[in-house]
């Protein structure tokens, strides 16, 4: 009978035979020697079986575009707008938004699901970065309003 193990370089999931338990092996992946160990589990999987918690090995693309949405936010609230395809105000707080709902959701997914990697600190990242560009491109507006509202009044 197989058994999964998590080589102790890479992380990758490897699968072994039941009597190569305690043997060294090279890691296909990283090519390093790693100890072939029957996992225990004290959370997650079917203790005592070797049947391993499953493990996420794609990555959290809901974290990854919210993240990227929020950083866009920022970029186009702090007015480089590359000439006619700056977004309005409107229209990059919805940005900004949308990467926080993305970034929440990622978040939520990754403490939910066991990925190889872990994305909540990105998904917060995200989230924290959508806020700031919430406010960031509402201060702008205001300032545009100011700005507009001198130049009118001189």
């Amino acid at each position: 009978m197989t058994f999964e193990f998590l080589c102790s370089h890479c992380g990758r999931s490897l699968k072994a035979e039941e009597e190569w338990d305690g043997m060294m092996t090279a890691c296909p992946f990283c090519g390093r020697e790693v100890k072939i160990t029957r996992p225990v589990f004290s959370t997650g999987g079917v203790p005592g079986t070797g049947i391993a918690p499953a493990v996420e090995s794609k990555p959290n693309t809901i974290a990854l575009v919210g993240f990227i949405l929020s950083l866009v936010s920022v970029v186009f609230c702090c007015g480089f707008d590359f000439g006619t395809m700056g977004l309005t105000i409107p229209g990059s707080v919805l940005v900004s938004v949308a990467g926080g709902v993305c970034s929440f959701i990622g978040y939520r997914q990754s403490r939910e699901k066991n990925f190889l990697v872990s994305y909540d600190k990105l998904a917060l990242a995200g989230i924290i970065i959508a806020a700031a560009g919430v406010v960031l491109r509402i201060l702008w507006g205001i300032v545009a309003i100011v700005v507009v509202a001198a130049d009118s009044a001189s």
